[in-house]
């Protein structure tokens, strides 16, 4: 990147999911004086999202908020770049405001066949965006641009869906903030034995009621492999999975006994030798990796689906796994090997530092639409 400071405008979104971790980044590299920083409220987009079926694209009437515009200026060379960051989970969506005005789109779920065919139909470079993770805004300058960012989107909604965007709007002037958990508690809390030593941990909400099809496979898949991990590693495994409201039935095996607030989490994940991560909704790379990677853990991991820039070493980052058994196996040769545990923790911590941090992943989208 060029040493005279590159001035960006970043456009922020009703999201309040995604946004915070790319906000972070930019914040961060403003107050280390890299980049000028300009945040303002995007406009309203009308019928903004895009659907990838097949070679076909399908605009939809419904917003797309996780699509984050930024207009980048380089003093240094004197031209202007608009990029966009999509921080959405499934590979097939897109932002179609984004993806027609945009020079460069770095996409989280980055798969290579979507990306050509984007790249063909709208003349727009498409790259892998790598991993980001959960976060809340660390700076609340720009309090006030975010209220309007939400407020726009609300405005986005009523215009493209009526009855949805009223029920929207409803719930943002009536909401509260309750206590941020992982869940609802569904069983007797129970305290790790201070003499268990050396344990695999693995514990995940049940998403859905059943009715929703991609929850339903993400949870049986999920089941099936705390079944064979309870089943190979006995009480070596902890973990399961929790629900919001009362077990359901066809889980009731699977059910965690442990706590599922997110202080009670970590403090779980920190106890833990070896840690377990499967593939979120689409295929897509869950923050609970980025969550081990950033605590320096030892993992074992689903194959990822989707691209990175700098793709995790299996053996060295983490340790990738195949099946359930597969996954099994790795986890009994870790937990009676912690020399190779230590060496892992210790590259888990620096990829997260170098490639995965907001700060550093917001550098590389910069430099990489400079160019």
């Amino acid at each position: 990147m060029s040493q005279v400071k590159p001035k960006v405008t970043f456009y922020a979104t009703s999201d309040n999911r995604h946004q915070p971790y790319l906000l972070n980044g930019l914040m961060a590299l403003a107050a280390d004086g890299e980049i000028e920083l300009r945040v303002l409220p995007r406009a309203p987009r009308i019928r903004d999202r895009l659907v990838v079926v097949g070679e076909q694209f399908q605009r939809v009437s419904r917003p797309y908020p996780w699509s984050y515009r930024l207009n980048i200026w380089d003093p240094a060379s004197g031209r202007s770049v608009r990029a966009a960051v999509d921080l959405q989970d499934w590979k097939h969506f897109l932002s179609h405001g984004d993806v027609t005005s945009c020079d460069v789109l770095f996409k989280r779920s980055y798969d290579p066949q979507i990306a050509s065919r984007v790249s063909s139909k709208f003349g727009i470079a498409v790259i892998p965006a790598g991993m980001t993770h959960s976060a809340a805004v660390e700076d609340h300058r720009y309090g006030s641009v975010l209220a309007l960012a939400r407020l726009a989107g609300r405005v986005e909604s009523l215009l493209t869906s009526p009855r949805r965007g009223a029920t929207a709007l409803c719930k943002m002037l009536t909401k509260h903030s309750p206590p941020r958990s992982q869940g609802g508690q569904v069983a007797p809390v129970t305290v790790l034995s201070e003499n268990l030593m050396d344990f695999a941990f693995f514990q995940i909400k049940c998403h859905g009621d059943g009715t929703w099809p991609e929850a339903e496979e993400l949870n049986r898949d999920r089941a099936a492999l705390i079944r064979e991990m309870r089943s190979s590693l006995g009480t070596r495994f902890q973990g399961g999975m929790y629900f919001d409201g009362p077990p359901r039935p066809e889980f009731a095996d699977c059910v965690s006994n442990l706590p599922s607030t997110t202080t009670e989490y970590l403090k779980l994940v920190a106890g833990a030798a070896v840690v377990i991560s499967t593939n979120g909704f689409g295929g897509s790379v869950p923050w609970k990796l980025c969550e081990y990677l950033s605590l320096g853990k030892c993992v074992v991991a689903e194959e990822l689906a989707v691209g990175l820039p700098t793709p995790l070493v299996s053996g060295k980052d983490v340790f990738f796994f195949k099946s359930r058994e597969e996954c099994a196996r790795q986890c009994l040769k870790l937990l009676a090997d912690p020399a190779t545990r230590e060496k892992m923790e210790e590259r888990a911590r620096q990829y997260y530092l170098k490639h995965v941090a907001p700060a550093a992943a917001v550098r590389r989208y910069l430099e990489m639409a400079i160019g």
